[in-house]
This record gives structure tokens, C-alpha cells and sequence, in this order.
């Protein structure tokens, strides 16, 4: 029995110390904070405690010597003080990463002094005892309401962020919680011998505690490396999301500029041939001979029609019209451009002479070059 005791014991203590350092790992790989960081230093103490509590049965064995003979001494006092303190914090951090997690509290429970108190009550109830089972009495009843209390929050946690991680350490967690209840009437039982001197089922309890320990350990490791990976995977989705929203507002933005540009472009292109239209309408009125009306007129309509294909030229912008090519007389083509801006020539005092000479003509988009022309008339004036 003793030596079933004690290789479960090493197997407990070695697979905390994994955990421990696997979640050391993660957390300083990741840059975990909160309730991670709790359950890290959660495991730590775990490892802590089970190798006070080894170190306090091997080294009698390894003088050949009875583990009872130590008992009373300095040495074994000193084991199970370690064993009860990190006993105590390691329920207690448990319990601050499942309340951080869930949202019911976004600070550490109490602080250092709560957790100095507690460490502090560990070792009165260890130098206060008589027996070890004395001292797992004590410790039963925290680990009883940290463990309800943890499994309580993350079992109540809403379906969004539910998973089977948070299910997993959540049921497990009730488990060690009625576990420990079992295990704190198995320690204020009478029996004090070598199991199974008296076969009971308290006696099997007590004498196989560590095999069920161990059971409840890679459970919660299990559930709370869950809910890593799943937080991970919600955390992955929240920044894609984001990418893609900041992707969509870059592009919105990049076709509001591109818009505002192409606004300003075709006002700056709309403002020369209504100015000539407006001119030459409101010189309509005052023109005696029928044929100022009639060039005006034509004036008129052509500007209108540049206007029409200027509109028409955001069609072609966005790829739904083709230019319509064609052969051009450059003279004719000055001549009209010079024409519609008669009265801001006139305005500005300014006179346009065409010595177009003998242009050949050319191929390409009538209105296109016009408005060419037109630019660079108007930027001239």
C-alpha cells in the first residue's frame, strides 16, 4: 500500500509540475494576463505542495526509516507547512482565474494581503494540529467552497462564451468538491493505522486519495487548456474581424477621395461651357440681327453638348461607355472652343486669335480634345 501511496504521489507531483510549466510557457509565449496568470500561479503552488509533501515521505525511505517516525519532528512540520500554505493558494487562485474569466471580477481576490492571511492560517492550522489528517480537515473546507464557487461561474457563464472546456473544468471542479467532502469525513474518522488494517471505505479513501487527486488534476489541467484555446480562437476571430473592418473603412475612405476628386474634376470641367451658355443666352435677348441669334444659338447647343458628354464621360470613368473615335478638323474644333468663351474674353480684355494654318486632320474623340483644348484655354486666361 505504501508503495502505491508513493508512485502515486510522484505521478501526481510530476504531471502538476507539467502542467505548471506548460502554462508558464503559454502565458509568457502569448502575453496572458488575468484569469491565465492565476490559473498559472495556480498550478505552481499545486506543484509546490505535492512536492513538499513527497519530499516529507521519501526522505525517511531513503534512510530506511518509517515516514510515522518523523512525525512531530522540525522537518516534517516544516514539509507539511509548505504542503497546507500552497495547498491554500492553489485552491484560492484557482478560484480568482474562474471569477476573472467569467467577468464577475476583473482584479486579483483581495489582493496580497488577503492571500498573506490565508498562507498565514495554513501554518497556525499545521502547528496547531496533531496529525496531518488534522491539518487536511482544516483545508477541506476551502477547497470544498473554492471549488463550488469556481464550477458555479463557469457553468453559469452565458452560451456566447460556454464551451466544452468551460463544461469540462466546471463539472470537474464539482467533483473535487464533493471528493473533498468525502475526504473530510475520511480524515476526522478514528482510524490512524496502516491501511487496510481496517477495510473500510473510508480507509480505501484515504489510502488512494492521491489516485483520485490525480484523476481531478489532469481533468482541470484538461478543462482550463480548453478554455485557452478556445479564448485563443475567439481572440483570433475578434482581430480578423477587426482587419476586415479596418480593411473596409481604408476602402471606403480610398473611394470617398477618389470620389471627391472626380467631383471636383467634372465641376472644374462643367464650369466653362455653362459659363458660355449662360453668356450667350442672356445675349440672345439683346441681339437685333438673326444672325447673332443663330450663332449664339449654335453656340449654345455645342456647349450643351459638351456639358452631355462631359456626364457621359463618368459613364466611360466607370467603364460602362466606350469613346466614339472619329476624324477631326483641329481648325474647326479651335474655332468653336475659342467661341465659347467670347464674353469671358471680352470680360477680361483679353483677345484669341486661330492661325490654325492647314491643320491635317487627326483621329480620336471630338469632345476629348475639345475639352483638351478648353483646359488649357481657360487655365491661359
Amino acid at each position: 500500500a505504501g508503495s502505491l501511496f508513493l508512485s502515486a504521489l510522484v505521478t501526481q507531483c510530476a504531471l502538476a509540475w507539467i502542467f505548471a510549466a506548460l502554462f508558464v510557457l503559454i502565458l509568457r509565449s502569448a502575453e496572458w494576463s488575468g484569469f491565465f496568470r492565476s490559473w498559472s500561479w495556480a498550478w505552481g503552488a499545486r506543484a509546490v505542495a505535492l512536492t513538499a509533501v513527497l519530499v516529507r515521505f521519501v526522505v525517511p525511505i531513503s534512510h530506511e526509516a518509517r515516514p510515522a517516525a518523523l512525525d512531530g519532528t522540525l522537518f516534517s512540520t516544516v514539509c507539511y507547512c509548505v504542503y497546507q500554505a500552497a495547498k491554500f493558494a492553489n485552491a484560492w487562485w484557482l478560484l480568482e482565474g474562474a471569477l476573472i474569466y467569467s467577468g464577475r471580477t476583473e482584479r486579483p481576490l483581495g489582493g496580497r494581503g488577503m492571500l498573506a492571511l490565508l498562507v498565514l492560517f495554513a501554518v497556525l492550522s499545521v502547528l496547531l494540529s496533531t496529525t496531518i489528517e488534522d491539518a487536511l480537515a482544516v483545508q477541506a473546507p476551502l477547497v470544498i467552497l473554492t471549488s463550488a464557487y469556481a464550477a458555479w461561474a463557469l457553468l453559469r457563464l452565458p452560451s456566447a462564451r460556454a464551451s466544452f472546456g468551460t463544461r469540462l473544468a466546471g463539472v470537474t471542479l464539482v467533483v473535487q468538491a464533493v471528493l473533498w467532502c468525502l475526504y473530510l469525513v475520511a480524515f476526522s474518522q478514528p482510524f490512524r493505522g496502516t491501511w487496510p488494517i481496517v477495510r473500510t471505505a473510508w480507509t480505501v479513501l484515504t489510502a488512494h486519495n492521491s489516485y483520485f487527486d490525480l484523476s481531478v488534476d489532469v481533468m482541470v489541467a484538461s478543462g482550463l487548456l480548453a478554455i485557452l484555446l478556445q479564448e485563443l480562437h475567439r481572440r483570433q476571430l475578434a482581430s480578423e474581424a477587426e482587419r476586415l473592418r479596418l480593411t473596409d473603412e481604408l476602402v471606403r475612405a480610398e473611394r470617398l477621395r477618389s470620389l471627391g476628386t472626380l467631383v471636383s474634376g467634372v465641376a472644374h470641367e462643367l464650369n466653362n461651357p455653362l459659363a458660355a451658355i449662360l453668356g450667350f443666352s442672356e445675349s440672345l435677348p439683346a441681339a437685333h440681327e438673326e444672325g447673332e441669334r443663330l450663332r449664339a444659338a449654335q453656340v449654345i447647343r455645342e456647349q450643351a453638348l459638351r456639358c452631355r458628354r462631359i456626364v457621359r464621360g463618368l459613364a466611360t470613368f466607370s467603364g460602362h461607355e466606350t469613346e466614339v473615335q472619329e476624324r477631326i478638323e483641329l481648325a474647326q474644333l479651335l474655332e468653336r472652343v475659342v467661341q465659347g468663351f467670347q464674353f469671358e474674353l471680352q470680360h477680361s480684355q483679353v483677345s484669341v486669335a486661330v492661325e490654325a494654318g492647314a491643320l491635317p486632320r487627326v483621329t480620336g474623340d471630338r469632345y476629348a480634345l475639345e475639352q483638351l483644348f478648353t483646359n488649357l484655354l481657360a487655365n491661359a486666361i
